[in-house]
């Protein structure tokens, strides 16, 4: 079973994720049947944090006393290297983030991804479940913490600016070396996913290709929600669309 790092995860966890991308030519890139894939055969995306879009991941201090000590000078690298051994998969506890819809889920024509977290848990006994901290200053680890080096790497990558407060963000962070990053962690046992929120822009062209790939997938409890705008108000409505 993951361990759980205080304080405990919602009951649902959520990713925001694109379904089309610019290559570095310009191209355009599906990514929708990567999607359906990672849904179909039960497992996460996983990033290294050098690879997520914060220039400040990792970003952490020694404590003076810390930093005095024999070991000291060794820290940082040590610490960092453990970080880049590790997969990172990023979550928000809510699916109604507007911000969140514009930034990660393609300009809201993208999809935002319910899981259970219960199922989560129980599936990936290599990983454990942290809150991101926001703060105006970097994290700083103690003499303590600085022993054992996964747990610092855990603390340094839990804590962001304060600026990116708006994600309300949780993360998945796996044992160094247990995936290789950037790649797939597999979920075992039950399908964690429970549901599909489409965007408000997401074409009616890919929301049935979601239908059609999502045919005969194991977990039968998977739900489609497609958003309307509701008078008056700056809210959408989430209305239940058959499979």
């Amino acid at each position: 079973m993951a361990r759980i790092v205080p304080p405990n995860p919602p009951r649902r966890l959520y990713r925001y994720r694109q379904l089309h991308a610019k290559d570095r030519d310009g191209s355009s890139k599906e990514l929708l049947q990567r999607e359906i894939e990672a849904i179909r055969e039960n497992y996460l995306w996983c990033s290294s944090f050098g690879k997520l879009n914060d220039p400040m991941e990792g970003v952490f201090g020694l404590t003076p006393t810390a930093a005095r000590a024999p070991d000291g000078p060794l820290v940082p690298s040590e610490v960092r290297s453990v970080m880049e051994q590790m997969g990172v998969c990023c979550f928000s506890d809510t699916h109604e983030n507007d911000v969140m819809w514009v930034h990660y889920a393609g300009e809201c024509r993208g999809i935002c991804v319910e899981y259970s977290t219960h199922d989560l848990r129980d599936g990936l006994p290599d990983a454990c479940a942290v809150r991101v901290q926001y703060d105006v200053q970097a994290p700083t680890i103690s003499v303590d913490e600085s022993q054992n080096r996964r747990e610092a790497a855990i603390k340094a990558l839990s804590s962001k600016k304060a600026d990116w407060h708006y994600e309300r963000e949780w993360r998945l962070l796996t044992k160094p070396g247990a995936v290789d990053v950037p790649g797939s962690l597999k979920i075992r046992g039950q399908n964690p996913v429970k549901g599909i929120y489409f965007g408000f822009r997401t074409e009616l062209e890919a929301i049935d290709v979601f239908r059609r790939g999502l045919a005969g997938v194991r977990n039968d409890s998977i739900k489609l929600y497609r958003p309307t705008l509701i008078d008056r108000i700056y809210k959408f409505q989430w209305e239940e669309i058959g499979r």
